[in-house]
């Protein structure tokens, strides 16, 4: 007779997590999320985790091995106070981390930081990658005007929630109102698995402190993708939300026309959340210009 753990295992293969260490000794967590072919790397938008875009790895494990990168501070990564987090950091990790998986063929998707830090390390190392599919990657242009203080993301992001009794109070909260109210329920679901941890309160907490994050924030004007796009080698799609509200179609043109390899699409009735919105279309978006 099967027993019941040898059918559950025929069934399906549990995620495998690893963790790396950095030059600097920092943990890096890096996850498996499965596949056959090229290697396609997963880098995450701030605040979020590497798990979240688990929806789309699925789509696309028929094509590539998937994994996931969690940057530092986010996802179970480590990081180091006080945190000094420039994002050529992230663009050192991304390289370490393709590195310690070895293997010669590299795809990159990034969303937002994921997507900045994906460039940097594409222009640190051209050629690191085959093709980068970029959604709405933080690179601030010289005509674009600096942010308003009060309302910057830094600022929004130190007044935010971080703690919860559980996480379906966690759920109902971000389900009623912006940005997440329009998210694959299954994102947020993997969001309450690796964005927030367990303590010895018995509440959930941010995994990511919101301090950390909002100094991730504050480094986005810092780096130099913008002034670098002629380096890349890689394939590049270069993607705007149609209803986004942080890097329009014509900013992503504008910075795709700054290199040869690359060019911009836009992914219409999605926001800057877009992979988390529909991650179904974002997978077909991404397999058609990867493959």
């Amino acid at each position: 007779m099967t027993s019941y753990n040898s059918f559950a295992m025929t069934k399906f293969r549990a995620l495998h997590t690893e963790i790396f260490y950095a030059s600097d000794e920092t943990g890096i967590v890096l996850e498996d999320f499965g596949g056959t072919g090229d290697n396609l790397l997963f880098v995450h938008a701030t605040g979020f985790s590497a798990r979240m875009y688990l929806p789309i790895a699925s789509e696309l494990r028929h094509r590539f091995h998937c994994w996931g990168l969690n940057a530092r501070f986010h996802g179970g990564s480590g990081g180091a106070f006080p945190a000094d987090l420039p994002w050529s950091v992230l663009s050192q990790d991304i390289q370490e981390a393709i590195h310690h998986i070895g293997g010669k063929a590299w795809h990159g998707f990034g969303h937002s930081y994921g997507g900045a830090g994906l460039l940097l390390a594409e222009q640190e190392r051209p050629g690191l990658f085959r093709s980068l599919y970029l959604y709405e990657p933080v690179v601030i242009g010289p005509a674009q005007p600096e942010p308003d203080e009060e309302a910057s993301l830094a600022v929004l992001t130190r007044k935010r929630r971080q703690t919860f009794s559980t996480r379906a109070e966690a759920a109902a909260n971000f389900t009623s109102k912006p940005p997440m109210n329009t998210f694959d329920p299954r994102t947020i679901d993997l969001y309450l698995e690796t964005g927030w941890t367990r303590g010895f309160d018995g509440q959930i907490h941010l995994t990511c402190p919101r301090e950390i994050e909002a100094e991730v924030y504050t480094q986005a004007i810092c780096h130099d993708a913008w002034d670098r796009m002629g380096n890349l080698k890689a394939r590049s799609l270069l993607v705007a939300g149609g209803r986004t509200d942080s890097f329009s179609f014509e900013h992503i043109s504008l910075l795709a026309a700054r290199s040869t390899v690359a060019e911009p699409a836009i992914a219409e009735g999605l926001g800057h959340f877009g992979p988390f919105e529909s991650p179904s279309e974002v997978a077909g978006m991404a397999e058609a210009f990867l493959g």
